[in-house]
């Protein structure tokens, strides 16, 4: 069975953890029914990083969902790098999972 999942490496994070140092917190807004991937370490600008999903994916998002960067690569975080848009998925689509 496929998987989807969500590359990250190039913006150096190295996983799932408390949204600081590398990491990307995973957070559900009930009121909006979605689910962040959210940086709380701001850049030079004051600006973060995060990705939202629709829906409801805390119980089923885990770290095998990210392609991450190594935690012994000399690749920094950086939220400065610059992000493409790849792909759309259509609206009915099942995003993760």
């Amino acid at each position: 069975m496929a998987h989807d999942k969500i590359g990250i490496s190039a913006l150096g994070y190295t996983g799932l953890g408390d949204g600081t140092d590398g990491t990307l917190k995973l957070v559900y807004d009930k009121d909006l029914h979605r689910t962040y991937l959210k940086d709380y370490d701001l850049n030079a600008d004051g600006q973060r990083f995060e990705i939202g999903l629709q829906g409801a994916f805390t119980k089923t998002f885990t770290a095998d969902n990210l392609v991450v960067a190594s935690t012994g690569s000399a690749a920094e975080h950086s939220s400065d790098a610059a992000i493409e848009t790849i792909g759309v998925a259509p609206n009915d689509a099942h995003l993760v999972g």
